[in-house]
Parts: C-alpha cells; structure tokens; sequence
C-alpha cells in the first residue's frame, strides 16, 4: 500500500475528480496545501476530512 496521500493541485481532476478551482475555494475556507517551489501539493487525507466536516457543518 502506498501511504504517501499528497496530489498535485494541477492534477486534482484526475486524482480525486474534483477541480482545481473547488479546490482553491476550499483553500480559502481553511484547507490545508503544501509547496515545494512553484508546485501546490494537497493531502487526500485532509481533504477528505476538511469536506466531510463541511457537510456536517452544513
């Protein structure tokens, strides 16, 4: 099993089928992202924590 979980923002629609600009909308509500130079990772853990504590907030 491969435990290492980040994705490039840039290839969000094909790693997790959500866009890049949903994304960065979560960004802006408290998502986490990570950089390395130019290239924003994001953690499909996190991600996935951040949305189902929206719909509970919801």
């Amino acid at each position: 099993m491969n435990d290492f979980d980040l994705f490039r923002l840039s290839k969000s629609k094909a790693a997790v089928d959500i866009c890049v600009t949903t994304i960065r909308k979560y960004f802006k509500q408290g998502l986490p992202f990570y950089k390395r130079g130019k290239v924003v990772f994001v953690s499909r853990r996190e991600l996935e924590a951040f949305i189902r504590a929206s719909r509970h907030a919801s």
